[in-house]
């Protein structure tokens, strides 16, 4: 196993050195950023303090929830450990001649300058280490912390989430809110990987990174966020996402937030159903919140990157298609007849009129062509209203006897479904929304947008929550991402 490691002024490796490198990168390692370069043959990194100082540790470093602490000067020094790769390393590089390495190269930090803060490092997010990153001065040190967990556990609480008593998130602190230094600071970072080895004449940490390093270009494709479609759907997950870059990962992921980015393809028009003015609002808004907009038609998904019909390749990190509802395999294997576009054909009582005691609803459902109605768009209004209408007649039904099979042909039905539109509703995210009363595309009617519409769009919505029980999960949850932020806890 190759080990690299850093000597106090440049970089070395057993067998080579590796001189200088041009360029740093910012590298997002699941949750925290960091500055480092590593290598894929080797993926360790390493963390120096300044040389000369003392040492402080607990010696067990395969305990993660222990703490140990690195500095140059101020914490009182322990007798030495030296960790057996250290000296197998030592044997090498006496054993080896130096040869020039052509695989790439990557390395932790550098040893602090003259003029630069004292660093200390910790190893672990457990309870001890969290209590002392919360009271570190981070006007006097810098701060790094080493850990497979971005997080601390509350572990009293931990037995209540097993069954549901608390929500995990409830249990679990990001260290980046307890050390706020570590998201935000220059010369302080978070690194989500498990130490190896510690070497304490050279005040050196060895660690094993979680995620290697990656390339410039490939930062950039996987902080890509592409968006398909650009239905409500597709406006409201933009704009939603678009906000959480803007109001939280631009604040705790500072090293990498220029990397992050949206971008929203529509064929045509976004929001095509909305009214004129609302679709330029729209626009503007996700523009101004840095979401890009694209018109063009996806020819080819592939597990990196998707090509549109004018030959033009996007890379991305995550892919989201939002482009409507299609009937299900399940719906198109079904021996019944089907109404335009492949949904179960129903008339105009939502029954299948080829078979008895069959209906079908909801967006597997369509109206026959006999019927000369259109097919009623896959929206939650429509299929909400289908299904009051068929338990009412279900209702109806059964208390005429009609309930049992072979048994509902003579019982009158009374008036058939009707649907009528009371209008759409989008986010488009910061505390603004769109709301179109019209019962039409065509027709006149109420057409507004900014705060008080995001204010109406919330507490329409939040009436039409099933149970009040989850009226109230929903409006708690609300208010502390409102206070607090959301919470982008790596469980």
């Amino acid at each position: 196993m190759a080990l690299a490691r850093i000597a106090r002024a440049n970089l070395r490796r057993s067998g080579g050195a590796f001189g200088n490198y041009a360029s740093e990168m910012d590298v997002l390692c699941e949750g925290r950023s960091y500055t480092s370069k590593f290598s894929s043959k080797s993926p360790y990194y390493h963390v120096n303090s300044k040389a000369g100082g003392n040492l402080s540790y607990i010696p067990c470093i395969k305990e993660h929830n222990l703490m140990d602490l690195f500095s140059m000067r101020g914490i009182s020094g322990t007798p030495n450990y030296q960790h057996p790769s250290a000296n197998t390393e030592r044997a090498l590089e006496e054993s080896e001649p130096e040869v020039e390495q052509d695989e790439p190269k990557y390395a932790g930090l550098e040893a602090t300058k003259p003029g630069e803060k004292p660093r200390v490092v910790v190893l672990g997010t457990g309870w001890a280490a969290c209590r002392f990153l919360k009271g570190l001065d981070t006007r006097i040190y810098d701060v790094v912390c080493i850990s497979p967990r971005n997080h601390m556990v509350f572990t009293p609480l931990l037995a209540s989430t097993c069954v549901g008593t608390l929500e995990f998130r409830s249990v679990a602190e990001p260290v980046s809110r307890i050390q706020k230094a570590l998201s935000k600071d220059p010369n302080s970072y978070f690194f989500l990987a498990s130490c190896t080895g510690i070497d304490t004449n050279k005040h050196e940490v060895y660690c094993e990174a979680v995620n290697n390093g990656i390339s410039e270009e490939e930062k950039k494709r996987v902080l890509h966020c592409v968006v398909i479609g650009g239905g409500p759907t597709g406006v409201e997950f933009s704009g939603e996402l678009s906000d959480f870059i803007m109001r939280d990962v631009h604040e705790r992921y500072t090293h990498v937030k220029d990397y992050v980015r949206v971008t929203l393809i529509e064929a045509n028009e976004i929001l095509s159903s909305f009214d004129v003015s609302l679709r330029q609002y729209a626009i503007r808004h996700l523009t101004k919140s840095g979401v890009d907009l694209m018109k063009g038609v996806v020819k080819e998904v592939h597990p990196k990157s998707i090509v549109l019909s004018d030959g033009s390749v996007v890379p991305y990190g995550l892919l989201v298609w939002s482009t409507g509802v299609g009937p299900s395999e399940f719906v198109k294997a079904l021996n019944l007849p089907k109404s335009p576009g492949g949904r179960i054909g129903v008339d105009e009582w939502l029954r299948v009129p080829s078979v008895e005691d069959v209906f079908a609803l909801g967006d597997c459902a369509g109206f026959l062509e006999q019927t000369k109605r259109p097919v009623l768009p896959a929206l939650a209004q429509v299929a909400e209203r289908e299904g009051k209408f068929l338990v009412e007649l279900l209702n109806k039904i059964g208390k005429q006897n009609g309930g049992k099979a072979f048994s509902a042909k003579s019982v009158p039905l009374g008036d058939p479904f009707v649907y009528k539109h009371i209008g759409s509703m989008a986010s488009v995210g910061r505390y603004k929304a769109l709301v179109d009363l019209r019962e039409s595309k065509d027709a006149k009617g109420i057409s507004m947008a900014g705060f008080v519409s995001w204010l109406i769009w919330r507490s329409a919505y939040l009436t039409r929550v099933v149970s009040w029980r989850n009226r109230f999960y929903v409006a708690v949850n609300w208010a502390t991402t409102l206070v607090f932020g959301r919470d982008n806890t790596r469980i």
